[in-house]
């Protein structure tokens, strides 16, 4: 799943693009899901960072880092995807369906 939020900030700021600022992501991009307390919110923003350490090269100690959390990384991986696949949209016109397909993965839906 991480890998795929990977490829969502990939489209979403390409090289050369004008950086995201990660001041008011979340709330810009996942209004509809509030973190409580201090745990979501470092979760939320782990995760964001993450992608960006692997897509500059890397390899976040996931295991070490989150293997303590309560809820699964997975579930926040999922909210960076909508973030990242949200800014792509405002942002350049990315689409769903291309962060998918670059990672192999081939909607027979609408989205």
């Amino acid at each position: 799943m991480l890998e795929l939020t990977v490829t969502a900030l990939e489209l979403a700021c390409p090289a050369g693009a004008e950086r995201l600022t990660y001041e008011g992501l979340c709330e810009r991009y996942l209004p509809e899901v509030t973190f409580r307390g201090r745990i979501e919110h470092r979760n939320s923003q782990y995760v964001l960072y993450a992608a960006a350490c692997l897509r500059g090269g890397v390899e976040p100690d996931l295991l070490h880092d989150t293997g303590w959390w309560q809820s699964p990384p997975s579930t926040y991986a999922v909210f960076a995807v909508v973030i990242y696949a949200r800014a792509g949209t405002e942002r350049l016109d990315v689409f769903v369906r291309e962060i998918a397909a670059r990672r192999g993965i081939y909607l027979t839906v609408e989205v």
